[in-house]
């Protein structure tokens, strides 16, 4: 399957926040894939920070052209998923307001 980034955001010293279109969210941290001409200004954070979605490849790149691939950013994303603790996804029950009764408007008391 293949996957594409939806959204980015620049987080801190080379490392996004990206969702995908699968829906998995993560953060990656691309500091071992900078380097090289193409990758020197993202060195700058104000440059790093002009990260954007292009529709036409799928991925993360920067003004100057350069890209990472979608698949490395996806498995990137997905280590920092599975090494994260679970979330607590327990809410807590409603209480149950007495039921109100037609005719009068007030609520209904059992006995």
């Amino acid at each position: 399957m293949m996957v594409s980034v939806r959204k980015a955001k620049p987080l801190d010293s080379h490392t996004l926040w990206l969702k995908f279109s699968d829906g998995l969210e993560g953060e990656a941290d691309i500091s071992e894939y900078v380097w090289g001409p193409a990758f020197e200004p993202l060195g700058d954070p104000n440059y790093f920070a002009r990260v954007r979605v292009s529709r036409l490849t799928g991925t993360v790149v920067w003004p100057n052209g350069a890209d990472i691939a979608p698949e490395t950013l996806y498995e990137l994303a997905a280590a920092t998923v599975a090494s994260s603790p679970p979330k607590d996804d327990h809410k807590p029950k409603r209480s149950r307001k007495p039921a109100k009764s037609r005719r009068s408007g007030r609520a209904r008391v059992s006995a």
